[in-house]
């Protein structure tokens, strides 16, 4: 799980490692981005991706991972998938 590289202390764990700022950002604003496409709220997003696991945290750095993080968000919230394509600039 990403919870500590997201920064967020998990209840049965210790204090994480310093927490990878650009992850956090990223995440931060796919949970803002996803509250505005769908009818949840952007912390809601942000917890559901704090347990993700580790070995998918490199989705945050290409807008195809996005698209892939937010079925997952769905998935774990019990929302039906829907067709998130993020802003690229």
């Amino acid at each position: 799980m990403i919870v500590a590289a997201l920064g967020v202390l998990a209840p049965e764990s210790r204090q994480p490692p310093a927490c990878d700022l650009a992850t956090y950002r990223s995440a931060r604003a796919l949970s803002a981005d996803l509250a505005g496409a769908a009818d949840l709220s952007a912390d809601a997003a942000f917890e559901a991706l704090t347990f993700l696991p580790e070995n998918m945290l490199e989705l945050l750095a290409s807008p195809e991972g996005w698209s892939a993080l937010a079925q997952y968000v769905a998935g774990e919230l019990g929302l039906t998938p829907f067709g998130y394509r993020p802003t690229v600039h």
